[in-house]
C-alpha cells in the first residue's frame, strides 16, 4: 500500500510540474523528462513548515498567530545543513482573498509567501507550496 501512495504521491508532483503557464524553477534541477521515480528521488528527505503560513487568527493568515517565530533564511539554513532536500510550505489565504469575480490576493501577504519560497529555493530545496485547510471550519458560511 505504501507503495501505491508514493506512485500517486510522484504523479501528482509531476503532473503540478507540467501545468502550462506555471514557472517552476526547481524544475531545471530535476530536468523535464524525469520520471515521476526520478522526480520523487531528486526530492529526497523533505521537511514540513507547519504552523506558520498557514496558522491564521479570525480567518487572516499571520505566521506568529500560533506562536511560533517568524520565518527567518537561518531557519531555512538549519533545515538544509541537517539534510533536508524538500520542504513544505502550507499557506492559507483565507481572508487575504478580495471578492469576486477577481479574487485578488493581498498582495503583502503574496510577497511573503514568495520570500519564504526564495529563502529555501535559494539555498537549494526543492520547494512544495500547498493551500492547507483555507476555510475548513474558521470562515463561518452564509446561510
Amino acid at each position: 500500500m505504501g507503495k501505491i501512495k508514493g506512485t500517486l504521491l510522484a504523479v501528482v508532483l509531476t503532473a503540478a510540474m507540467a501545468v502550462p503557464g506555471v514557472t517552476n524553477k526547481a524544475s531545471a534541477d530535476i530536468g523535464t523528462q524525469s520520471s515521476a521515480a526520478q522526480t520523487v528521488a531528486a526530492m529526497g528527505a523533505g521537511w514540513n513548515l507547519g504552523n506558520a503560513l498557514e496558522a491564521n487568527s479570525n480567518g487572516y493568515a499571520s505566521e506568529t498567530a500560533w506562536g511560533n517565530p517568524t520565518v527567518t533564511q537561518a531557519l531555512i539554513d538549519s533545515v538544509k545543513a541537517a539534510g533536508f532536500k524538500s520542504i513544505r510550505i502550507p499557506v492559507s489565504y483565507l481572508r487575504y482573498i478580495g471578492p469576486g469575480p477577481k479574487y485578488t490576493i493581498n498582495t503583502g501577504w503574496l510577497d511573503r509567501v514568495q520570500q519564504v519560497v526564495d529563502y529555501a529555493h535559494s539555498r537549494g530545496l526543492h520547494v512544495i507550496i500547498n493551500m492547507h485547510g483555507d476555510g475548513y471550519k474558521s470562515i463561518p458560511t452564509p446561510g
